[in-house]
């Protein structure tokens, strides 16, 4: 028995001494250049050794990596995750220019994937199209005439991928992973979540003002005069402010207990008197759906009142009618 632990004790310590000796090796090692074939472990030159562990570990460990790589202005972010994503975007660049100028066999491939980045680099072109690409689209917003169309509307957009209104799409079943079920989600929002809407610091009204002049700059752009553009913009940053005061904080959808309220057609209808969903179902394509979850009850009791409230607007040839 003794000679069993004697003999395990030794193991132990010959195994300690090799990785203390590798440990070693591989701080070693690190120190060469990133393209020597010997390079591996971490480079030591990541390391502030100016800054003592004990009181700043996270500058010790990275404080020269930092110093080395500073946040390019271009970014709210910077690490070697960005620096990797943005290598393999200039790899992508130099493919997609190679492709464009490619003498390449009709309809290869490379002959698609050329004229399409050709297309999209044709900046002149596109400045000259100006807004008429989007005439069909703006057209169809223009027609709409009363609820149900601005409902239909809201269900092809949301179709092409365009959020309106709110999101809408198949999960798995929180509480029962076999069933896959059609799911209303909180959205309709410009800004990135409610609390752009909601703080009230100096820095956020800033953004919330850049924000309305932006969105009065699109309906400028789409041939509405300044002043109407103003006032469009404002009606259409109201309705968001609604809709993200009524949405769920994003500590609360982090908890899946919250976000689950499975509802059959008739709950639905008595939670939203003035949205119609089985045709919004039979618009989206799917008609059978008789059930589904509701991530945000109170956020679609307020999208009710606003389709309400906003009922004079439909038919505006812009988009402030469907927000």
């Amino acid at each position: 028995m003794r000679n069993r632990k004697y003999q395990a004790g030794i193991i132990v310590t010959v195994l300690l001494v090799i990785a203390i000796t590798l440990a070693g090796a591989g701080l070693r090692a690190s120190a060469k250049p990133a393209g020597d074939a010997g390079y591996w472990g971490f480079d030591t030159a990541n390391l502030d050794k100016t800054c003592k562990p004990c009181d700043d570990f996270y500058q010790f460990a990275m404080g020269g990596w930092m110093k080395a790589n500073p946040i390019p202005p271009e970014y709210s972010t910077w690490g070697s995750f960005s620096r990797l994503l943005d290598k393999n975007q200039q790899n992508l660049q130099q493919i997609l220019e190679v492709a464009e100028n490619a003498k390449a066999a009709p309809g290869s491939n490379e002959q698609k994937i050329g004229d399409f980045y050709a297309s999209c680099m044709d900046t002149a072109a596109i400045d000259a199209a100006g807004t008429k690409p989007i005439d069909i689209e703006m057209d169809s917003i223009a027609a709409m005439k009363n609820e149900a169309d601005l409902q239909a509307e809201a269900a092809r957009l949301q179709k092409e991928g365009v959020g309106v209104l709110f999101g809408f799409r198949a999960i798995q079943d929180a509480k029962d992973s076999s069933q896959v079920v059609g799911a209303a989600w909180q959205g309709g929002l410009g800004l990135p979540e409610r609390e752009y809407y909601l703080k009230q610091d100096d820095k956020s009204r800033q953004l919330r003002d850049a924000y309305a002049k932006h969105v009065a700059k699109m309906f400028e752009l789409l041939g509405d005069s300044a002043d109407t553009a103003r006032g469009e913009a404002t009606t259409v940053v109201g309705i968001e402010t609604s809709l993200a005061t009524a949405s769920m904080k994003n500590t609360d959808l982090r908890d899946p207990s919250k976000t689950y309220h499975r509802l059959k057609m008739a709950d639905l209808q008595a939670m939203t008197p003035d949205f119609d969903w089985e045709s919004y179902f039979k618009a989206l394509g799917h008609p059978e759906l008789r059930e589904i979850n509701v991530g945000q009850p109170d956020f679609f009791k307020a999208l009710n009142t606003e389709l309400t409230a906003r009922r004079s607007r439909i038919g505006r040839p812009t988009t402030a009618g469907i927000f």
